[in-house]
């Protein structure tokens, strides 16, 4: 057994890698005693395992692009929050969350039905502009 030591905010990872070992001890004892084997299926099971992982550790990244606070100022507008909302985010290897966040909207006249902002979404490069 090995022993991988990660802060305890990176549980979702260590899950993650458990589990790809797991599929990866099932698929060892497939391939033994001489018997062939579907290579699609294994790289399949393989790039499902990695996207996992991908998924989690790109969830990490997202959650620290999070503001909650108040008021943020976004292109010299002031914003105020509208409440903390669970959002999924999609990736290369999937669907990555759901990642709780703050969503704001520009302070003024007439903006009380403005569109929202997602700053994660802005940080990230998500959505343009």
């Amino acid at each position: 057994m090995i022993v991988v030591e990660l802060p305890a905010h990176h549980k979702s990872l260590a899950e993650a890698v458990k589990a790809a070992s797991a599929d990866l001890l099932e698929l060892e004892q497939r391939t033994t005693g001489g018997r062939g084997v579907d290579t699609v299926d294994i790289e399949g099971r393989a790039a499902t395992a990695a996207a996992r992982v991908e998924c989690v550790l790109l969830g990490e990244i997202l959650k620290r692009l999070d503001i909650d606070a108040d008021r943020i100022r976004i292109g010299g507008v002031d914003h105020a929050k509208v409440g903390r909302y669970p959002m999924t985010y999609y990736g290369m290897p999937g669907p990555i969350g759901p990642i709780e966040r703050s969503i704001y909207r520009p302070l003024g006249k007439g903006e009380h039905n403005a569109a929202t902002v997602d700053p994660i979404a802005v940080r990230a490069g998500l959505v343009d502009g």
